[in-house]
């Protein structure tokens, strides 16, 4: 699509949300091509016409290009998206930039999301510091669900 946005191309301006900046998404696979590296931290399945993504161990610099990519990938074309966090035993700022510019691109293209983060854990304290939209946070997976299903 035309109106993606790369991920990672450059930090936003100070003061700015960072989408209007972004440049346009490069066409190229993860570089593990989707499989292989991105699999110790990633993977998909789907709940109706939900897209569910399930990030697991650490999300940071070295990795959140790449499960940036494989997430957009695979999410394009789906109705819903529910970003299951509940076993990311780590998530810096580049991971926190990944899930703004995901839910960032998906509230482009009106599609709803929402991010399962447990009652407690490292993906919650994280993006509670950070003011994560709380509109988007879910303790449950299947209430998270049954949500965007509605």
């Amino acid at each position: 699509m035309s109106d993606r946005r790369e991920f990672m191309a450059e930090p936003p301006r100070s003061g700015e949300h960072g989408m209007s900046d972004r440049r346009e998404f490069m066409a190229e696979p993860p570089r593990s091509g989707g499989h292989g590296m991105t699999d110790e931290w990633v993977s998909f399945s789907r709940r109706g016409v939900t897209e569910l993504v399930h990030l697991k161990g650490e999300i940071d610099l070295a990795n959140a290009n790449d499960i940036g990519r494989a997430v957009v990938a695979r999410t394009t074309e789906a109705s819903a998206v529910l970003i299951d966090l509940t076993a990311v035993s780590f998530l810096d700022s580049a991971g926190v930039r990944l899930l703004d510019f995901i839910v960032g691109d998906l509230d482009d293209r009106g599609k709803p999301i929402r991010l399962v983060v447990g009652e407690r854990g490292a993906a919650r304290m994280t993006l509670q510091l950070c003011a994560f939209r709380a509109d988007l946070l879910a303790t449950d997976l299947d209430r998270a669900a049954a949500e965007l299903e509605r």
